[in-house]
């Protein structure tokens, strides 16, 4: 700013005095460092400061909106499931028949169901694989001749019959059959 004078205060009181019209200058531009005037620095300055701002604003909103569509989609999933799969299959070969020899039983897939085939010497019977109680897996105990589970000791015949225990139902049937020396098993 320049240099004011005493002389130059109208009315020579300091404490109230304005400039007279003929002295009034500007100020010559300060530069700084890179030559540039201060005040072009202080509005480039602010512009950054505005620019940063704003991109954090927009960070800020991309992560809002990321946590937000990552709780809506777990939600949207249980109140609208998705369709379950329906399982075309309804037969299939799953074994050659020396694979289970007499007196043995092994369990197989048949889309989503398991399936249990049992060989009694020949003959051979399929059915569910899973206990009727809580969704156990069973097993073949030879030595009883009966279908067993280990959960909570439910018990079956070989044909899948309750014998004893906490089941509700008998296990589902299940067809099988050989062909060519193959095990197909079906839906009953």
């Amino acid at each position: 700013m320049a240099n004011v004078q005493k002389n130059d205060l109208v009315g020579g009181d300091s404490t109230m005095a304005t400039r007279k019209a003929s002295t009034v200058e500007r100020a010559p531009a300060r530069f700084g460092a890179f030559g540039a005037n201060e005040g072009e620095v202080i509005n480039q300055s602010q512009e950054f400061v505005e620019e940063r701002r704003s991109a954090l604003t927009k960070i800020v909103a991309g992560i809002g909106t990321l946590l937000g569509l990552s709780v809506l989609y777990p939600v949207s999933q249980y109140v609208i499931p998705p369709e379950k799969k329906k399982s075309e299959e309804k037969e299939k070969a799953v074994a050659k028949l020396d694979e289970i020899p007499p007196g043995t039983g092994k369990i197989f897939r048949l889309g989503a169901d398991r399936v249990f085939v049992l060989n009694l010497n020949g003959n051979l019977t399929a059915m569910s694989a899973v206990c009727t109680h809580l969704g156990c897996l069973v097993q073949w105990k030879p030595d009883e001749n009966l279908v067993f589970c280990a959960c909570h000791g439910a018990r079956y015949t070989n044909k899948g019959e309750i014998v004893k225990g906490p089941q509700p139902a008998p296990l589902a049937p299940f067809g099988v059959r050989v062909e060519n020396g193959e095990i197909i098993i079906s839906k009953a």
